[in-house]
């Protein structure tokens, strides 16, 4: 079973896509890297899967589960 699951995640701010259909899994005592070019994401996927992207975010996946709950019901 998987820790964190995201599935086509997708952050906008206003009219500006800034994250494109992003998906991965990490299991219990796993490690993931996310690694790239400035500007590329990285830092918003992973402010994303805390709730710190900011109130003028629009955030959308197929699936955004940490231990089976929903965090984008939270």
């Amino acid at each position: 079973m998987s820790l964190v699951k995201v599935d086509d995640l997708r952050v906008a701010f206003g009219a500006t896509s800034v994250v494109h259909g992003v998906s991965f899994e990490i299991g219990a005592g796993e490690c993931l890297a996310l690694v790239g070019e400035s500007g590329s994401g990285k830092s918003v996927t992973a402010r994303t899967l805390v709730g710190l992207t900011g109130g003028g975010a629009r955030v959308t996946a197929g699936e955004l589960t940490f231990g089976g709950q929903d965090l984008t019901r939270l």
